[in-house]
């Protein structure tokens, strides 16, 4: 938990309310005030963290 920094600028919209947001880690942040959202992304393996966009892993390109 930590290091925000560490987001790059790249960010795509690639619904409304979801948001992808690329990192040196290739990994995902999701920020999402919808419950449901944050526990099917808690599922998948990714981070959830307060109230706001959705950051989508399974949109990212991998590398």
């Amino acid at each position: 938990m930590g290091g925000a920094g560490r987001w790059t600028a790249e960010s795509r919209i690639v619904d409304k309310r979801i948001c992808l947001f690329a990192s040196p880690e290739a990994s995902v942040r999701v920020v999402t005030n919808d419950r449901a959202l944050r526990d099917r992304t808690e599922v998948l393996g990714v981070t959830t963290c307060g109230t706001g966009w959705l950051l989508d892993l399974l949109d990212s390109p991998t590398s």
